[in-house]
């Protein structure tokens, strides 16, 4: 403990696995519509962003909300595709 408290190189802990990013992104045409992005645990450990709505944005509720919606988005480009 006290070799990795002495040392300055602080390991980071990245997310693991695939990370997609997604957030609302209405416009005037289509105000339900979501951008999906896939990213990496680099970029998302780059930099700290902090919002004020932070804590709302991250509620369980709000979550659950806009990963559904994300996903019937998914589905429904994917049945596009498929036409």
């Amino acid at each position: 403990r006290k070799r990795l408290m002495n040392q300055q190189d602080n390991p980071r802990l990245y997310v693991a696995g695939q990370i997609y990013q997604f957030w609302n992104d209405p416009t005037p045409s289509n105000q339900d519509r979501i951008t999906i992005e896939k990213t990496t645990a680099m970029n998302v450990s780059e930099e700290v962003v902090i919002k004020k709505s932070i804590l709302t944005d991250h509620l369980p509720t709000n979550f659950d909300l806009a990963f559904r919606k994300a996903r019937e988005a998914l589905m429904l480009e994917g049945t596009m595709k498929s036409v």
